[in-house]
């Protein structure tokens, strides 16, 4: 893997909020895949769940402080709505993105993206 200009231990969290997402709001049987790949200047994660996927009206406010819509608080009552904010500030100061695809009711894919350390 190459190396990356990143805190370890908030880059850790971000992975561990992403995954904790995808397997909390899996039902059933499915499955949670994750991918790591080199995309030119950058390396990127992809967790891909068989959840509840995100209302498309609602996949606007994902990444707003305490924001969970009514199906997540279905489905696992219990969170703060902090998670992907907070996630997507940290990625934000490391120089990476974040972004997600999602079908309601067939699952979501959340990816995040970090620079690659180049040697100069």
């Amino acid at each position: 893997m190459p190396d990356l200009l990143a805190d370890r231990e908030k880059i850790g969290l971000v992975i561990q909020n992403l995954v904790d997402n995808a397997i909390r709001y899996t039902r059933g049987s499915g499955g949670v895949t994750i991918t790591i790949r080199q995309e030119g200047d950058n390396l990127r994660w992809s967790i891909q769940d068989g959840g509840i996927g995100i209302n498309p009206d609602k996949q606007k406010y994902i990444f707003q402080k305490f924001f969970r819509s009514e199906d997540a608080k279905g489905e696992q009552p219990y969170g703060s709505g902090l998670g992907l904010y907070i996630a997507k500030k940290i990625l934000e100061a490391c120089g990476g993105k974040i972004g997600f695809q999602s079908e309601d009711g067939k699952g979501s894919i959340f990816w995040f993206t970090l620079p690659i350390t180049t040697d100069s």
